[in-house]
Order: C-alpha cells, then sequence, then structure tokens
C-alpha cells in the first residue's frame, strides 16, 4: 500500500515533468539566440504568475488572450495537444522578426494604428509589412518586443487582462524557445556478427536532421561524414557512431559495431587436363588479366569479374555469386559446364555463327574439350552449330570490346551490358577455327 501511495504522488508532482508527448520550453535570456525558423510562446510575468498569449479575443476582437501556464526552472511544459497557448514560428531576422501562428487565429503579430476610438492595438494579418516587424531586446530574460521595428513610433507589447500594445516599453514580457530534441539515428541492420556484406542505412525520427557518423570508432561530429547512402559494411570489425543534428543541436550519439567473417574457398590451378572430371566445381580465369568469368548478358556471352590471384590459388567467398561456378558434366572428349545453382542451363555454342549462351539441355554444342598446358593455360574447344558446323570455336576471355585482343568476336555476337558487379564490357566469347589468335589461350581453370 505505501508503495502505490508513494507512485500516486509521485504521478501526481508529475505535473512538471516530461512526458514523449510533451513540448518543453525554455526562457530565453540572450535575443541572440534566437533563430528564423524557431517556435516560440510569448508569456507576461505578473507578481509570480505567467500568462502565455492565445487567442483572440472574443469580447475584445483586437487583443488576444492569456492562459496561466507553470514555470518550472526556467521552462514550460505543455501537452503537445493544448490549444490555448499561441505557438509562434519566428521569420525575418534580427531587429525585424515576424511571429506567425498556424493556430489561434492565423497569421502575424501585427500593430494596428486605428479603430474602435483606440490609437494603437494587437491584431494579426496574412502579409507582412513594417508594423508586424518585431525589434527584440532580452536582459536577463526580461523580454522587449517593439513592433513598427525602425519606424518613428514605438509600439511595445504589453499585457493587462489581454495582450496589447502600447507606447510605453513592458519589462514583464518572457519568451520561451522550444526545446529541439533531435532523435538520435537508428541503423537498418542491428549491430552483430555476420557472414556477409552489409548495407546499413542511417534514419532519424527528427524530420530535417543532417546525420554524420563516423566508421572508426570516433565520435562523429558535423565535420565528420555527412550521411548520403547506405553504408557498405565489408569483412572485419567495423563500428559505426553516428549522431542527427537539426538547428545546431546535437542528437545522442549512436553506435553500431558490426563483424562480418565472410565463408571463402580457394580454387587452385589445374595444370593437367586429367586433374578434372565429371561433377568438378570449376571457374574460367583470364590469367593475364585477372578475370574471371561472371553473370551472363542479356543475350548471349560472359561478362568478367576481378579476382585475386595469389601463386596458383584463388579464394573467393562462398557467398559471392558474381563469380559463376560451372559444374563439369560428361567426360574429357565431351565435357559440359552446367552452372552451380542452375540446374536447369549449360553453356554451349550457340547461333549460326556461334556464341556463347545458354540452354536447358546438354546437347551437342554445349559439350566441349579441354586441354590444359603444363604452364595451366587451357584451351576449351565448342562444337559448331548452323551453317558454321564445320569449324570448332574456341572459349575466349580476350575478344571483344572488353578484351585487349583485335580480333573481334564471331559475327553476329551480341552487344550488351554487362550485369551488375562486372567490371569490363562483355568478356568470354567465342573466336572460331580460322581466327588463329592467341587470345583463347589464356584461359585458365581452377578448382577447389
Amino acid at each position: 500500500m505505501r508503495k502505490i501511495l508513494l507512485f500516486t504522488l509521485a504521478m501526481i508532482a508529475g505535473s512538471t515533468l516530461s512526458f514523449a508527448d510533451d513540448e518543453v520550453y525554455e526562457l530565453v535570456t540572450d535575443a541572440n539566440s534566437l533563430a528564423a525558423g524557431d517556435e516560440v510562446i510569448i508569456t507576461y510575468l505578473s507578481s509570480s504568475t505567467y500568462y502565455a498569449m492565445g487567442a483572440k479575443s472574443s469580447s475584445q476582437t483586437y487583443y488576444r488572450t492569456g492562459t496561466a501556464v507553470t514555470v518550472s526552472s526556467n521552462t514550460i511544459t505543455l501537452p503537445t495537444t493544448d490549444t490555448t497557448v499561441s505557438r509562434f514560428t519566428l521569420g525575418g531576422s534580427s531587429g525585424a522578426w515576424t511571429f506567425y501562428s498556424e493556430t489561434n487565429t492565423a497569421g502575424y503579430l501585427t500593430r494596428v494604428s486605428s479603430g474602435f476610438g483606440l490609437t494603437y492595438y494587437l491584431s494579426t494579418t496574412t502579409a507582412t509589412s513594417d508594423n508586424n516587424k518585431v525589434a527584440v531586446t532580452i536582459n536577463s530574460g526580461a523580454a522587449t518586443l517593439n513592433f513598427n521595428a525602425g519606424g518613428t513610433t514605438n509600439r511595445y507589447l504589453t499585457y493587462s487582462t489581454y495582450f496589447n500594445v502600447t507606447g510605453t516599453s513592458n519589462s514583464n514580457i518572457r519568451l520561451f524557445k522550444k526545446k529541439i530534441v533531435v532523435d538520435a539515428p537508428t541503423f537498418s541492420v542491428a549491430a552483430g556478427e555476420y557472414n556477409e556484406v552489409q548495407s546499413v542505412t542511417l534514419s532519424s525520427t527528427t524530420a530535417g536532421a543532417a546525420i554524420y557518423y563516423t566508421t572508426d570508432g570516433s565520435t562523429p561530429t558535423t565535420s565528420s561524414t555527412q550521411y548520403t547512402e547506405a553504408i557498405n559494411v565489408g569483412e572485419g570489425t567495423t563500428t559505426i557512431k553516428a549522431i542527427a543534428v537539426l538547428n545546431g543541436v546535437s542528437s545522442e550519439v549512436a553506435s553500431a559495431t558490426y563483424v562480418v567473417t565472410i565463408p571463402k574457398e580457394a580454387f587452385y590451378l589445374v595444370t593437367d587436363a586429367s586433374q578434372l572430371a565429371a561433377n568438378d566445381t570449376v571457374i574460367f580465369v583470364y590469367g593475364t588479366n585477372g578475370r574471371a568469368m561472371g553473370g551472363q548478358y542479356a543475350e548471349g556471352n560472359r561478362a568478367c569479374v576481378g579476382v585475386t590471384i595469389v601463386g596458383d590459388s584463388i579464394v573467393v567467398g562462398t557467398n559471392d555469386a558474381s563469380v559463376a561456378r560451372l559444374r563439369l558434366g560428361g567426360s574429357a572428349s565431351a565435357y559440359t559446364f552446367q552452372v552451380v545453382g542452375d540446374t536447369e542451363r549449360f553453356l554451349f555454342n550457340s547461333g549460326a555463327d556461334g556464341y556463347l549462351d545458354m540452354q536447358a539441355t546438354a546437347g551437342n554444342y554445349a559439350k566441349a574439350t579441354i586441354a590444359v598446358a603444363s604452364d595451366g593455360n587451357a584451351t576449351v574447344t565448342f562444337a559448331s552449330e548452323g551453317s558454321n558446323n564445320l569449324l570448332a570455336h574456341y572459349l575466349d576471355p580476350d575478344a571483344g570490346p572488353g578484351g585487349d585482343d583485335v580480333t573481334p568476336p564471331i559475327v553476329g555476337a551480341p552487344r550488351k551490358a554487362p550485369v551488375a558487379g562486372s567490371s569490363v564490357v562483355e568478356c568470354f566469347t567465342f573466336i572460331n577455327a580460322i581466327d588463329e589468335k592467341a587470345g583463347y589461350h589464356a584461359i585458365q581453370i581452377y578448382k577447389p
């Protein structure tokens, strides 16, 4: 029972606390801290009671009401649902501010010079003029709001039952500025251990906030890299730290550490055709330039992907789908090459003039012989299809626009852009038996 009572008392005292759906306004003690875009409320201090400016008065059309508000430690806390207190957005610049409210008689606060027998009174307008440009001076929290800034007649905001303007300055006015709370960035990928490269996007629920980040573990500042696109987190340990910043206010630092360990498999150079057998998984490499056969074009031929050759081996990530793995079928006199992961298709020699493509069956034109020299350079010879069926066609990694060989690819070979991730345009294609060039001898075969 005692715990319940204490909790209840705490909730009662909580009227001065700030909850997630509250807005907190802090006393402005220096006019230089004001900036265009700030959201402020205007108050009047009478003895120990603060009155915040509200809507247009129902009884005095050209004045505005005052609503008693609680000030604690120079702050005012209001529910976001509160409609009795007018929030004003500052416009203009120092010496000539404008106060605009979307609610509670929308428009700019302005001084009007005639009406109802009054010389001056407070109103609102949808247009800016000298009459609603306000010079603001603040001394130890006491604010003076002078309408018709720069004009010959000074009119000051005051309060007596209602907010109005008068010819005498009043130091009991107080401005409170909305405290900007910037939410720390969040990460699209949770911190942790992964076995492939991660693409991490950053976001903040604070509208308009800019995000700055570091990847070396240091604390980010506005001088750090500004976030504009997803961050690729590669192999190793990477700590991303980020802040969100709005109007010079920074969020807390958000941090996430990623440990990426990419499983790898090693492929070794084949130096003798007898090392090959059905069901082997191989990759074709253009050894001179370190390019492995990659994905297929929209029509025919294969793209290239850069790889690193160390001695007689290549290490490839097991999740790296950019390098084509081929499963050998058939036998030494008629091997077939089935793309691993695709149970339907085989490399084959297609078209009347022959070009590299894929088909669903291991027909005659998907069969090839393999010869491997002692230095590891291989020659892969496919059977021919169509009108050139008396000619052999050699797999060539060096022909076409992407290669160094001046020999053009087979007549009729399509010109297509490579798939995403390819390092060059067109690489693996065919060259026929008449073109006795050395390019096709540069193929190397690697197997686990």
